[in-house]
């Protein structure tokens, strides 16, 4: 299957990437729940205070601080039905671990409810620009629909607010880019003031910042087998390598009609689900709010 996909007529690109099977030929959602929770509180929690907790476990030879911070973690989690913090967590994920860019602010610990989602971009990561010499900040985007249509249709014109309307005061970007100043935590001064430089309008690196986007779009797929000893896995991944040529078309058509959004960098993830809703129960069940 083509794991990095270049989308026609835009600097767009997607990676797809199927749930894997077991040994009786069932999708493992509920391993892949499980996977990603184990980076709740990576997600959740700043560095500093991680950091911290750890030195002081180091210190007294026990794990109490870091458990301590699991559970804070876990209650920053909104347990409703329909939360799409999952696939927060999941873009936070792939982000970080797949296109190898750190997540430059920790959004969680701002919430005012858990029960409440982020207020604004779902994420903001972050990487050196080799073609400009100056800094990409990638706005990022997580939407679980049942439909890929509708699912890229709300992400596109979530993440566009941050991509077009960055000027003057009070606009979603510079809201974000405010909230970036406040409360950067990457237990390194040095790098954090660098960083801060290229966010500081008044500063030459300002005119080198590039605005890009990350998005992941989980949606239901039908192909995935009812039961178990059904289907291979390899029958699944033909299936999918011809379907993901017509998904890419889709998101083609949606860039080129929502200009200038097909001009900036763009990282899609496509994860296609047996059930997003099924992935969400069972997310909900493996962090302990089910």
């Amino acid at each position: 299957m083509k794991k990095e996909v270049a989308v026609n007529g835009t600097k767009a690109k997607v990676h797809c990437y199927l749930i894997n099977f077991d040994g009786d030929h069932s999708p493992r959602v509920a391993d892949f729940a499980a996977f990603i929770s184990h980076r709740l509180l990576d997600y959740c929690i700043p560095r500093s205070e991680i950091q911290k907790a750890k030195d002081l476990d180091s210190k007294n030879n026990t794990t109490s601080s870091v458990v301590k911070l699991n559970k804070i973690a876990r209650d920053l989690l909104s347990s409703l039905d329909k939360s799409g913090e999952g696939g927060e967590l999941m873009l936070y994920l792939l982000t970080q671990e797949y296109l190898k860019m750190p997540q430059l602010l920790c959004k969680m610990p701002l919430k005012t409810s858990s029960e409440m989602h982020i207020h604004g971009v779902d994420g903001i990561h972050v990487k050196y620009d080799d073609t400009s010499g100056g800094l990409a900040l990638y706005w990022g985007e997580s939407k679980m629909h049942k439909s890929i249509t509708s699912a890229v249709s709300d992400c596109f014109k979530s993440v566009g607010k941050y991509l077009v309307s960055t000027g003057g005061s009070g606009t979603p970007y510079q809201r974000e880019i405010q909230l970036i100043t406040s409360n950067l935590d990457l237990i390194d001064e040095e790098l954090e003031e660098a960083i801060l430089d290229y966010l500081n309008k008044d500063s030459t690196n300002y005119n080198k910042v590039k605005n890009c986007a990350v998005c992941m779009l989980g949606f239901d797929y039908d192909m995935y087998p009812s039961g178990p000893n059904i289907k291979q896995i390899g029958d699944l991944l033909k299936e999918a390598s011809l379907a993901i040529n017509s998904w890419v078309e889709s998101i083609s058509k949606k860039l080129i009609k929502s200009p200038p959004l097909h001009s900036f960098d763009i990282e899609l993830f496509l994860i296609p689900f047996p059930k997003v809703d099924e992935f969400r129960k069972v997310f909900l069940k493996e962090i302990g709010l089910k």
